[in-house]
């Protein structure tokens, strides 16, 4: 009994319960896929240790020596106990909520206020889309798995015990180097930033001496890349030719469009606001040494690809460090709504609003919702007061307009969103609702408080009928739109609207761009069938989702372990599901990073799946629509040369086409056939 006594163990407990309950609404809401976002190669270096017969036929295994990471290593003991996809299932609930305790001792380290780490942790439950890397990855990886890793070492640097912080470090690179030297070089940076304070001597002390501690911790790694180097820091233009070709959306910036920098620029600006209200002045300033260092990091990624070109620094992706920038950002922007929060209506709206809008990663939502932040601060100079409120006004209703009438061109690139303009009414009618009864918006009289409470039920029932006439307006008209809370991708709106379970998973549109549509009969169906509904957003073990997974599931099941596979290239990760080598995968391309003659096989092989030449003639999603539109016109006889090219025993087509081949496979998706001689 006396162990439940104390107050401060109960607290704790209370803490992490509530912290792993967050974990798990997050993971439900934005997904866990196994054998999807290319993990599909990343299994085949996993598996290799577990049974070495796999996969001996596919030039992909050649890539094991150059991936340096013990991951692997590390789970293939778990993995051969309880299976490889629980182990992976249960490593991702465990990195999700280590990622969220590190968030939460991150804010409560900044700003001693656990109401402040909560909300942080809150702003962080949906996927923050950012330049170089989103917040939440939904698939397992070695660079998901070392990220708390990094964020615990970030916790300990901004304490000042800088030798758990940079052993951390260490440990990260021997799980995933390029994640690690992020932020080895972020701190190299904060030191730098804070020379002032500390001193040039012991700056350069700290340097030198925790510079040699992360290199002795990462000694396992650095012989393993002696042993097995990787591509040279000068590499033949080929390797810059092929890389390019897959993964020009990581190195090129100048390459990725308006809508990726307005996005990214929305949560910058939300940080700027947020420096109103600062943290303790060290831990402020060994912040911005790090938000400093990313920017530093983003300059040398852009100079050392356009101007200079370094292989070492184009493969490190440096871009990917803006990943740490939003967690501080989100940190920050939870104080500063909770500090404009107590102050007045207008101020309670606003912050109210902004808090909803990041929560649903609206970057639009964002966007205005800065204004009357802005016009709170201008307060005293009435013209840009009104005009900023005034702004902001005829901006939401328009985007209102735009979310329900798709047709008006300029007002439809305004859109919210219709379900972020329902839930932000209706989260901001709540909030009124509760702070009339505690008389902190208005003190008027019980009749004329319970008058306006009135109203707002009004208004809300209003909203649910929307609602209901939205969902039957969607359910019967053809062209409708893809409505969903991340207002953030695009949207197809040739399609038709979701109507049935197997729609609710991830779509791709027509660019290549996947997106995770929520339309109010998704959220019918949600509500009604929910564990159907979490069998399609998250890929518990032993599940097979979709079409494509089925297919993989019954080639394992079904072939020999040696057997080879031509499969649609445009469609990644057969391997995963599978275990059976393949003739190529259009992911299978961004390997060329690790090895250039290896990476030179696998483009053959892509380009002899596609049925054209890819190099020079396109990048990116264009080769991958290319691709599609010849593999889809492949007759029997080029599938008959490229089996006995590379020694293929069976062959995946798309239904509903045909081969006049053994038909040993088919789902509603997919058939595959026995390749003749």
């Amino acid at each position: 009994m006396k162990f439940w006594s104390g107050g401060k163990i109960k607290k704790k407990f209370l803490f992490l319960g509530v912290l792993f309950l967050l974990s798990l609404v997050s993971i439900i809401m934005n997904g866990y896929y196994y054998g999807d976002y290319a993990q599909g190669q990343l299994l085949v270096f996993q598996k290799s240790f577990l049974d070495q017969e796999l996969h001996q036929k596919d030039p992909i295994l050649l890539l094991k020596p150059q991936f340096y990471t013990y991951l692997f290593f590390i789970l293939s003991f778990p993995s051969r106990m309880f299976g490889i996809e629980n182990t992976y299932f249960f490593s991702y609930i465990t990195v999700t909520f280590a990622f969220y305790v590190a968030v939460f001792l991150l804010a409560r380290l900044l700003f001693k206020n656990d109401t402040v780490a909560y909300l942080s942790v809150i702003l962080l439950l949906l996927n923050k889309p950012q330049v170089g890397e989103d917040s939440i990855f939904p698939v397992f990886f070695p660079r998901v798995f070392v990220f708390p890793i990094l964020l615990f070492a970030v916790y300990f640097f901004l304490k000042g015990k800088y030798v758990p912080a940079f052993l951390l470090v260490g440990i990260g690179m021997n799980l995933h180097i390029t994640s690690a030297v992020h932020l080895f070089l972020m701190m190299m940076f904060c030191f730098l930033f804070v020379w002032r304070t500390a001193g040039i001597s012991l700056t350069l002390k700290r340097i030198a001496g925790y510079s040699l501690l992360t290199f002795a911790i990462s000694l396992p790694t650095f012989f393993w890349s002696l042993s097995s180097p990787t591509v040279d820091l000068f590499p033949p233009q080929s390797w810059w030719d092929i890389i390019e070709l897959k993964f020009l959306h990581h190195l090129a910036v100048l390459w990725w469009g308006p809508f990726t920098w307005i996005r990214g620029g929305a949560f910058v600006l939300v940080f700027l606001l947020a420096l109103r209200f600062r943290p303790q002045k060290e831990l402020h300033q060994k912040v911005m040494g790090l938000m400093w260092g990313i920017v530093a990091l983003a300059i040398i990624a852009t100079f050392f690809y356009y101007v200079v070109p370094i292989s070492a620094l184009v493969t490190l992706t440096l871009w990917r460090s803006v990943k740490f920038f939003t967690i501080f950002a989100m940190i920050y922007t939870a104080n500063y709504l909770l500090e404009t929060y107590k102050r007045g209506a207008l101020e309670k709206l606003a912050s109210a609003g902004m808090a909803v809008s990041l929560l649903l990663s609206n970057f639009k939502m964002v966007l205005l919702f800065i204004l009357p932040l802005i016009a709170i601060r201008m307060r005293k100079k009435t013209v840009l007061f009104l005009s900023l409120i005034a702004s902001f006004s005829v901006l939401f209703v328009a985007s209102v307009i735009g979310s329900i009438t798709l047709r008006i061109p300029y007002l439809y690139s305004l859109k919210m969103g219709f379900m972020p303009f329902l839930i932000i009414t209706i989260s901001l009618t709540l909030m009124l609702m509760y702070e009339l009864t505690k008389g902190r918006v208005w003190k008027g009289s019980p009749k004329q408080v319970t008058a306006i409470l009135l109203v707002s039920l009004v208004l809300l029932s209003t909203a649910v009928g929307i609602l209901l006439i939205k969902k039957h307006h969607f359910a019967n008209r053809m062209g409708a739109v893809y409505e969903h809370i991340m207002d953030s991708y695009a949207y197809d709106t040739s399609a038709v609207p979701l109507t049935s379970f197997s729609e609710i998973g991830p779509k791709s549109s027509a660019a290549g761009i996947v997106v995770r549509p929520i339309t109010i009969s998704s959220l019918n169906d949600f509500l009604t069938h929910p564990v159907a509904y979490l069998r399609y957003n998250v890929d518990f073990p032993g599940t097979a989702s979709t079409d494509w997974k089925k297919a993989q599931v019954w080639a394992r099941e079904n072939t020999a372990k040696d057997d080879v596979f031509i499969v649609p290239p445009y469609i990644s990760d057969f391997r995963a599901l599978s275990e059976r080598a393949i003739l190529a995968d259009w992911e299978d391309i961004a390997m060329v990073n690790y090895n250039v003659e290896v990476g030179k096989e696998l483009l053959k092989r892509v380009q002899a799946a596609c049925g054209a030449k890819l190099l020079g003639e396109c990048v990116e999603n264009a080769c991958i629509d290319l691709c599609r539109k010849n593999y889809r016109g492949f007759t029997e006889d080029n599938f008959r040369r490229m089996a006995s090219v590379y020694g293929a025993d069976y062959v995946v087509v798309e239904s509903p086409s045909t081969l006049n081949f053994n038909l040993v496979y088919s789902n509603s998706g997919f058939r595959i056939y026995r390749i003749l001689g």
